[in-house]
């Protein structure tokens, strides 16, 4: 990993017998920070953007870390209209805690967590969303649960209905940010829960599933988002109903309807 080979490399030249090649504990403190920060963000526009606005910061203020990120995806005249501007951001806010937890500050761990699931913090060649963009898309789908744990999933697939119903939720594993949880009905109709797990190549910015074919051979999703995914999941995994979410239901109706009186 980079991080070891970093930390490897401060030792060695600490240990070093001529005092003139050794690092000073500024540069010392600089390389682990920026260890660090490359560990948890994996992105380099993330990295970049926390470096540059949030320097030697563990934690911000959510007010900051608002009109930072803005600034930094929407350039003098790429800003949306007003009304989209909204809804985003009222897109982040519903999904800027962890389930449980509601503070006025933002962590860089939790920062790290959201590049996880939604990256990357820019718009990409292969998918022409940014990280706002794709959690608005994301929260609109009745089959995206976000936060949920997998006995979470299996309680709502247990009680959704006679099979073949089915979820995304996010994803703590390395290098799958996402989950499909299905519940399978079988030809003798036994019921049993499956999680496939949904890779992401920020190389490539692909999404990857493997999966077993009724010719017993292992296939390959490949595709360039969650929604194209579930498309091409449908026909070989039998998925039919979603399971839907309705949770993010208020982000998406208007507050500022007036009365008229």
């Amino acid at each position: 990993m980079k991080s070891n080979l970093a930390i490897r490399s401060i030792i060695t030249q600490a240990w070093d017998s001529d005092p003139h090649y050794r690092p000073s504990f500024k540069q010392i403190i600089e390389i682990l920070t920026n260890t660090r920060l490359s560990t948890i963000l994996k992105d380099n526009s993330a990295i970049q953007f926390w470096q540059h606005n949030f320097p030697d910061k563990e934690v911000v203020p959510l007010e900051q870390f608002y009109d930072a990120l803005w600034d930094t995806l929407y350039a003098k005249g790429e800003a949306p209209s007003p009304d989209r501007g909204d809804l985003l951001q009222r897109c982040i806010e519903a999904i800027i805690h962890a389930p449980g937890t509601k503070t006025d500050t933002i962590s860089l761990e939790r920062f790290g967590n959201l590049l996880h699931w939604y990256g990357p913090l820019q718009k990409d060649n292969i998918n022409h969303r940014n990280i706002l963009e794709k959690i608005l898309d994301l929260l609109q789908k009745p089959w995206f649960h976000a936060e949920i744990t997998g006995h979470e999933a299996e309680e709502l697939l247990n009680t959704s209905g006679t099979g073949e119903n089915f979820l995304i939720r996010c994803s703590l594993s390395p290098l799958a940010p996402f989950t499909i949880s299905r519940l399978h009905v079988s030809s003798e109709n036994q019921k049993s829960i499956v999680h496939h797990r949904i890779n992401f190549n920020p190389q490539s910015s692909l999404y990857t599933m493997q999966y077993q074919a009724k010719s017993a051979d292992i296939k390959l999703i490949t595709v360039k988002s969650i929604e194209e995914f579930i498309e091409n999941a449908k026909p070989v995994l039998g998925l039919k109903n979603p399971v839907l979410c309705t949770k993010f239901q208020s982000v998406f109706t208007s507050t500022d309807t007036k009365s008229d009186g």
